[in-house]
């Protein structure tokens, strides 16, 4: 018999799945550079498709850049959390 009360147990596993996800959103997959790729490829699929239908300009969105985790040294790519461009891309920007 130990002595080890079930409640540790139970924080013990939330720090290790705490400390497991936060690994893997640090970690930029093929997978995520697929997803990426095709999301950018859609969008600027949508703004020819916008200006083959005579959509002026100006309301056209500018094309889609998803952040990679290398680009954040550099600062030029501003960060969008999956839920902003989830918003941006339902109202059609």
């Amino acid at each position: 018999m130990t002595h080890i009360a079930p409640s540790a147990l139970l924080n013990d596993d939330l720090l290790l799945a705490a400390a497991r996800e936060q690994a893997e959103a640090l970690e930029w997959t093929p997978l995520h550079e697929l997803v990426a790729l095709n999301t950018e490829i859609a969008h600027a699929a949508l703004r020819m498709s916008m200006a083959a239908a005579g959509v002026k300009d100006r309301d056209i969105p500018d094309p889609l850049r998803i952040p990679r985790p290398d680009d954040e040294s550099s600062g030029r790519v501003p960060r969008m959390t999956p839920l902003q461009m989830a918003e941006m891309l339902r109202h059609g920007g």
